[in-house]
């Protein structure tokens, strides 16, 4: 490629120097790797100009102020590029584009990094043996790298640990889970994982978590690889619209009807939703990755969640881990860890369990599944944030009102051994909580033994 197509388009010029006033750790961390000369536009280049000067200089980057103050001594008012120079010190990223544009001016600085091999320098080098310029090349390209910009300065940024709101808090997709999760909901960058047998409600509870988020106003990425975009779909109808999935091939009148309020929840809510389907055992984070910059550079749209049915169905992207499935499940955690820090995303996702609690005489002794019952490997619970299992005996399956206990075996913020009690909709698919007593009348008596935990929440002995 030559140094005419390593270039920044329009946008990317002036983010890089809106970053530059707003992360300055970030930019000074790369800055020598850039020179104003990549730049197009005039007024960028001479924004930016002022900007590497005075790094160089005192070894540190102008405040926007600063740098605008700098500029307008160089400029008249006759200057015809003065409005575009005063522009492009004003300039500020859209907070939703600063990861994405940080992630391409990486990509973009390692490129450049690396090519230095393919250079006259590199070359010669190679063909004359001084693998010393050859080593230099790639040391240097490996510190191309993104170390995140500030920190938390203890003692400086002491306000921050008595702000309570500062963090952004999501949804399990269940208030009275949110009440201990987190004290009072997951956030971006963590995991959960949905824990149960074999249709065991796993991607029921991933659909209804999607649902919660939405009406949050989030936009939802929904990875599907063990059912079709159309049976997840219908799955989603059936919780948005609280209708048995079934009715939406009604009459002309009931699916006009159904449309109104599948729009109307849109407009109320403000939050998205995108299925997308892959093979089972067939892509990995990396996939998922590579779609997340598709649908960013294509359709301007960034997810806040990423709900993935389910993690035991993804490669990891590191071929060795695959050899083996306990090396590769715990692999993949971890994994989805690494993709819910770098994307500021909050990853829901489902587990197998090796055992269940049915009972087929209806009144097991068996107490809520915990780490312990994890299938293949215990260690892909350790990365993630969040267990909840789910636990459903066969008469809170059979009886007048089906049921299960949502319990959190993992917590990585608040207590763990608590349960709540949902009723399960299946014709639906909606899980709602129910109420203290709700379910008293249909509950057996070989049922009120399983487990000790009923409507509301609930702590349990480990």
């Amino acid at each position: 490629m030559s140094e005419t197509d390593k270039r920044f388009s329009p946008y990317q010029e002036q983010s890089i120097i809106a970053l530059s006033h707003d992360e300055p750790d970030f930019i000074g961390h790369v800055m020598e790797l850039l020179d104003p000369e990549y730049f197009q536009d005039e007024a960028c280049k001479f924004v930016f100009t002022i900007i590497h000067h005075y790094w160089k200089k005192h070894g540190t980057i102008p405040s926007r102020p600063l740098t605008k103050d700098i500029a307008s001594r160089y400029l008249t008012v006759e200057d015809p590029d003065a409005p575009d120079i005063l522009a492009a010190c004003d300039f500020e990223i859209n907070p939703r584009d600063i990861d994405p544009v940080r992630q391409d001016l990486m990509g973009w600085l390692k490129e450049k990094a690396y090519g230095e091999l393919y250079s006259d320098k590199g070359l010669e080098a190679f063909d004359s043996g001084d693998f010393s310029i050859i080593d230099d090349i790639v040391a240097k390209a490996t510190q191309v790298q993104d170390i995140g910009s500030g920190g938390f300065w203890f003692f400086k940024d002491t306000d921050r640990v008595f702000q309570k709101d500062i963090e952004q808090k999501l949804t399990s997709g269940f208030a009275g889970l949110d009440l201990f999760i987190n004290d009072g909901g997951p956030t971006r960058k963590e995991v959960l994982l949905w824990m149960a047998p074999t249709n065991g409600g796993k991607s029921i509870a991933i659909v209804n978590t999607g649902v919660a988020a939405v009406r949050l106003g989030l936009k939802v990425l929904h990875i599907t690889m063990e059912m079709s975009e159309d049976k997840t779909a219908a799955r989603y109808f059936g919780v948005v619209t609280g209708q048995p999935m079934k009715k939406r091939f009604g009459s002309p009148a009931e699916v006009e009807q159904l449309k109104q309020l599948i729009r109307k929840e849109q407009v109320t809510s403000g939050g998205d939703l995108l299925i997308k389907e892959f093979p089972a055992d067939d892509i990995s984070v990396n996939t998922i990755m590579a779609l997340m910059d598709h649908l960013r550079k294509s359709y301007k749209w960034v997810p806040d969640v990423i709900a993935i049915d389910y993690m035991e169905l993804l490669l990891s992207k590191n071929e060795y881990f695959n050899r083996d499935d306990y090396k590769r499940q715990k692999k993949i955690a971890t994994e989805l860890l690494q993709l819910a820090k770098k994307s500021n995303c909050f990853i829901v996702s489902g587990t197998q369990c090796n055992r269940d609690t049915s009972g087929s005489d209806g009144k097991s002794k068996e107490t809520n599944l915990d780490l312990n019952r994890i299938a293949e490997s215990y260690g892909k619970a350790m990365p993630v944030d969040y267990v909840v299992s789910i636990n459903q005996a066969r008469s809170e399956y059979v009886d007048g009102m089906p049921r299960c206990r949502l319990y959190i075996a993992k917590n990585r913020n608040g207590p763990k051994f608590v349960s709540i009690t949902v009723k399960m909709k299946y014709d639906s698919m909606v899980m709602e909580e129910a109420k203290e007593g709700e379910l008293d009348d249909v509950k057996s008596d070989g049922d009120k033994e399983d487990s000790g935990t009923g409507p509301g929440a609930e702590s349990e002995s480990e």
